[in-house]
């Protein structure tokens, strides 16, 4: 059997409001996101456990990034993966998938929904279903993600994330928190959809965070504190900060750093792709603010 050996990424940093930015640039993957961190530690412990075998079908909810990461390793580990993505899924992310001839099919539901299609279709057709919203295995990824972050920085005050399926959040964040012993993880929610805090689930338009359900994977015990902000400052910055390729949800954070008004602080934010999978969205945006003004 082939395996896929991920390489190093890169630590970017950066100047931002008198603060040390360090931002684990994800995007240098295969898919091109941290979601190969995962997807590649789960599928080498499914075949070295015995519950899947070659050719067999693999189903999984995603809203994009993960998608696109499964449908890339199962060409390399030789299985065939059936991905359900909820119907508002970018335009950028449906055409890599077509382009890497993944099979999926369009939701007209929220990512809950979706989840529960990608179950059942296992279910009937001897699949197996990858629930990386609530299966544990997943937290005891990003083992190689921690090392390569230590062995660069010395010290971090911060780290900033936002959260999906909480998989980075818990399993780095918590392996983090181990070592640095005073830092201190700040996630942010958006004013749309206030999914940590529990208190609203609702559409809105950043992929990849705040689902309409909260995932036994996220550990919100490990957050200190909640920072809650309307997404239209994330295409807002990212319009103005054009040179700064990173997507929508890594952006976020540095909406973060600006709400919590911090200085000298050493802060860490995971780069999780670039801009190249939210281009309609950051586009539609504009044209929409272009109308209003």
């Amino acid at each position: 059997m082939k395996e896929y050996i991920i390489t190093k990424t890169p630590i970017d940093t950066i100047d931002f409001q008198e603060n040390t930015v360090y931002i684990k640039n994800e995007s240098k993957n295969l898919s091109g996101s941290i979601k190969d961190r995962v997807f590649n530690y789960l599928i080498r412990k499914l075949f070295q456990t015995q519950k899947i075998y070659e050719n067999q079908i693999i189903t999984l909810a995603s809203s994009g990034n993960a998608a696109i990461s499964l449908v890339m390793l199962c060409n390399i580990y030789n299985l065939k993966p059936i991905i359900f993505l909820p119907s508002s899924t970018t335009i950028e992310r449906i055409e890599i998938l077509k382009n890497l001839s993944g099979d999926y099919f369009l939701i007209d539901g929220n990512m809950e929904a979706c989840n529960k299609c990608a179950e059942e279709f296992a279910k009937r057709n001897n699949g197996y279903f990858i629930d990386q919203f609530n299966d544990k295995e997943l937290l005891n990824a990003h083992e190689d993600t921690f090392f390569e972050i230590i062995n660069e920085i010395k010290n971090i005050d911060l780290f900033i994330t936002s959260t999906g399926t909480g998989v980075t959040l818990s399993a780095l964040g918590k392996r983090l928190k181990s070592y640095y012993k005073k830092l201190k993880i700040n996630a942010y929610e958006l004013n749309e959809s206030r999914f940590i805090s529990g208190t609203l689930f609702a559409k809105h338009k950043i992929e990849g965070i705040g689902p309409n359900f909260i995932p036994k994977n996220n550990q919100t015990s490990l957050i200190d504190k909640t920072i809650s902000f309307d997404q239209d400052r994330i295409f807002d910055f990212t319009l103005k900060n054009e040179e700064l390729d990173y997507g929508l949800s890594t952006l976020g954070a540095f909406i973060a750093i600006q709400e919590l008004n911090i200085k000298n602080k050493h802060i860490l934010i995971i780069g999780f792709d670039n801009k190249s999978k939210y281009l309609s969205a950051i586009k539609e945006y504009k044209q929409k603010n272009e109308r209003t003004n």
